[in-house]
């Protein structure tokens, strides 16, 4: 079985708070506030959940990575590829 990434005090503030913002989308014009698309938004609690559980994610979305970076999470690029992380 695999462990868990473990949460600091420091990466569960900055998790629970784009949480709480992602929590708040429940219309277009939320969406475009944070310049997401409907598509971005139906993957994102996926990729929530990888965060969550892993501490880390890669995606190839820059419009996702900078909600992210938004955030305070960590963002590496590589070629087209962000790899997303607490």
């Amino acid at each position: 079985m695999r462990e868990m990434f473990k949460h600091t005090d420091k990466t569960a503030e900055i998790f629970n708070n784009m949480l709480h913002d992602y929590q708040k989308i429940d219309s277009d014009s939320e969406l475009e506030k944070r310049k997401l698309s409907y598509d971005t938004y139906k993957n994102m609690g996926f990729l929530i959940d990888c965060l969550r559980f892993d501490g880390k994610v890669t995606i190839d979305d820059k419009s996702l990575a900078d909600y992210f970076q938004g955030f305070s999470f960590t963002v590496k690029q590589n070629d087209d590829q962000y790899m997303i992380s607490l």
